[in-house]
């Protein structure tokens, strides 16, 4: 199967930086569909996070089935929301839980803005999965925002113990905490629920990895430079680390 992955249209940006409303730039990739079996629309197609959904849609609605046409018959699109096109599915979360699948598939319909999108390529089969996608049974993709450590400053990085894993042995494994969920080695968490307490927050966790899924409820604290993550699994202390370290020793 020839699989094409792509991100980041944000058709219908405020600055007209979305190249993708031009010929010139919609036309080669046009021609890279040729003979595609599999096409991955990995986050953020739409600029919703201008609050502008109107002018975004249709600006979108012509490059969205420009593709659907060009894509060879019988070839399937799988429509992955990000950070900048969540309020795809997000009033569709709120309604019924976020998914604790790390691929689960959402209705084409969710919302009236997600059931556009997925019409517009047609005549394709249009799948929505979220947050990610198994493209293997190795390879699991998702929007880039869930690994971005300069997501917001509560971006934790240590090492990943009791409810997001073991330590291995060749050394520290890398750790991403941020208000969304939590990211460490082969463990996924999606956070819900948050509330702000007077040091942190308390949040409903939907866990899992290869071997098993769970749900805690999760008080997170911060003082000073440490996270203190605290479950019925037990209790972690991660290090934050600055902009330019990846990981950090955990004490």
């Amino acid at each position: 199967m020839r699989t094409l992955v792509v991100s980041d249209f944000h058709l219908g940006a405020r600055l007209r930086r979305d190249v993708l409303r031009r010929p010139a730039a919609l036309q080669p990739l046009l021609q890279a569909l040729d003979g595609v079996d599999r096409l991955v629309l990995l986050g953020d197609v739409v600029e919703l996070l201008e609050h502008r959904p109107a002018r975004a849609m249709e600006v979108a609605e012509p490059v969205l089935r420009a593709i659907g046409d060009r894509l060879p018959r019988g070839a399937e699109v799988i429509v992955v929301p990000g950070n900048h096109d969540n309020e795809l599915i997000s009033p569709w979360m709120r309604a019924h839980g976020v998914p604790a699948a790390l691929d689960a598939e959402l209705p084409r319909d969710a919302t009236a803005l997600l059931a556009g999108v997925t019409s517009w390529l047609g005549p394709a089969q249009v799948q929505v999965r979220y947050p990610g996608v198994w493209l293997t049974e190795r390879v699991w993709a998702t929007h880039g925002h869930y690994l971005d450590r300069h997501l917001v400053p509560e971006v934790a990085y240590g090492i990943g113990r009791g409810e997001l894993g073991r330590v291995p042995r060749e050394g520290a494994l890398p750790t991403v905490i941020n208000l969304d969920g939590a990211w460490a080695g082969e463990t996924f968490c999606l956070f819900s629920h948050q509330q702000q307490t007077d040091n942190g927050w308390k949040v409903v966790a939907k866990c899992q990895n290869p071997r098993e899924r769970w749900v805690s409820n999760v008080r997170l604290s911060i003082s000073e430079n440490r996270l203190i993550w605290a479950s019925r699994r037990g209790t972690q202390l991660y290090s934050r680390c600055a902009p330019d370290v990846l990981m950090a020793q955990a004490r």
